[in-house]
């Protein structure tokens, strides 16, 4: 199993990228192609796309973004901006080798850390803090509802 970045501009990558998102139930819109660009368009983030593969396709995709806050200063988050968007695929195999490289590619870039903002999944061996609140309820076609 390969780990790869998913390059700017490569549509067929971007298109495979999308195709899987789709595909998978812990997919959100958060984890699309459109959502990258529009972080790194307006915000101006460096995207790290990371997404790993084997002769039968992708497995598992992990969208990061390297941040340079005032405060917290480079670290490197799954989808700025965004409530859930961290590993997202069901091959264990695959979710750790990504994990892995999240490591190497926060020790590299020298970021404080590493967050990933997961709604299913966590991987067991992370550190995790609970500073967020997560409801979903269904909207009902009835406006007085």
């Amino acid at each position: 199993m390969d780990v790869c970045r998913l390059a700017d501009g490569a549509a067929h990558e971007e298109a495979a990228w999308d195709a899987f998102v789709e595909s998978s139930s812990d997919g959100t819109v958060f984890h699309l192609t459109a959502w990258k660009r529009l972080v790194q368009d307006v915000f101006g983030h460096r995207p790290h796309y990371l997404y790993a593969k084997d002769a039968n396709g992708i497995r598992a995709i992990l969208p990061l973004f390297e941040v340079n806050g005032l405060l917290s200063g480079r670290v490197l988050v799954s989808v700025p901006y965004g409530v859930y968007g961290g590993l997202c695929g069901a091959d264990h195999e695959a979710r750790e080798r990504l994990t892995s490289e999240a490591r190497r590619l926060g020790t590299g870039r020298r970021a404080r850390h590493v967050e990933l903002r997961q709604l299913h999944g966590p991987m067991p061996d992370l550190p995790t803090k609970s500073v967020y609140v997560s409801f979903r309820r269904s909207i009902s076609p009835d406006p007085e509802v």
